[in-house]
């Protein structure tokens, strides 16, 4: 009980729980949100505690106990939830602007996956992290009334999937690839330039490709999907990357399910990045947009 013991006026002296429940009463919590710290201690909240706010943990630790007492579970949500909060773009030092109906829907989702043996952190990591960035920081909070918070997960799915794939919105969220398509040996690479891009890649091939996103909003990363020429065949998705020297380097390669690719493929993937580097190194234009895109990354870092 350590961080919500400066909620008391004997700071640094042993506090008995009756005192401690009522001055958090005072702050907000209520009878469930009391019996879950009760129960839990400093373990409820530890997982989203924000350890570069070192003085902010009190607020943080009643904020969270807070949100979890609205979401009427009476249980702690599981440690891969909690911890998964921690990615979410909140702009607020603590979890206090998380609707409650938001999270208990997605606290619902995950566990009806984990009895049905699914893979809940790949869609913690993609579904809710693209839904939680959409809600959070574009506009998607002011789109999805409580009524449709309270139908869950399905219903909010839906909604971000079709403000996604408005003209006008998914414009707003792509990137510039820069290089779009490369014929090479037999295979076709094709950018892939959207958040909905990535994840419909993912659901193809199998794989967590989508939780490239956020690198390559920033700049850092393209990724492009390879095909076969002759059939037409799904072969492999590409990632590459710029390396400290600002150079364009294959970063990874993988097949459907992350299977291993053939060496020829391998060898191929390369022509990608001399297309990258050449237009670095020729077009003044493309490297004066790189080199901006570099210094709004850094500044986002």
């Amino acid at each position: 009980m350590m961080y919500l013991l400066d909620l008391t006026e004997k700071k640094g002296e042993i506090v008995g729980m009756g005192a401690l429940k009522k001055t958090m009463k005072a702050r907000g919590v209520n009878q469930r949100g009391w019996r879950l710290f009760a129960d839990y201690g400093d373990r409820l909240y530890m997982p989203v505690l924000n350890h570069e706010e070192a003085r902010n943990f009190t607020a943080q630790a009643i904020a969270w106990i807070r949100v979890l007492q609205a979401c009427e579970m009476d249980v702690p949500p599981p440690l891969y939830l909690s911890k998964a909060v921690t990615s979410w773009p909140l702009f607020g030092s603590t979890t206090s602007e998380i609707p409650p109906l938001f999270l208990r829907a997605i606290w619902k989702a995950a566990v009806c996956m984990e009895y049905q043996e699914a893979k809940v952190q790949t869609f913690l990591d993609e579904d809710v992290f693209f839904v939680a960035t959409w809600y959070f920081s574009q506009g998607g909070m002011e789109k999805v009334s409580n009524g449709q918070l309270k139908a869950g997960w399905e219903t909010i799915w839906k909604i971000y999937e079709e403000d996604l794939r408005l003209p006008q919105n998914s414009e707003q969220t792509s990137w510039r690839s820069w290089v779009n398509r490369v014929e090479y040996d037999g295979y076709v690479f094709e950018a892939l330039t959207s958040p909905m891009a990535l994840y419909l890649e993912g659901k193809t091939m199998e794989h967590c490709i989508a939780i490239y996103t956020h690198g390559c909003r920033l700049g850092k990363q393209r990724v492009y999907a390879v095909t076969e020429k002759r059939t037409g065949e799904r072969a492999a998705t590409m990632t590459v990357k710029l390396n400290t020297a600002n150079v364009w380097e294959v970063d990874e390669v993988h097949g459907p399910e992350n299977d291993d690719v053939s060496e020829r493929l391998l060898l191929s993937t390369d022509a990608v990045c001399r297309s990258l580097n050449d237009l670095y190194r020729i077009s003044w234009k493309i490297r004066g947009a790189m080199n901006k895109q570099m210094k709004h990354t850094t500044k986002e870092e």
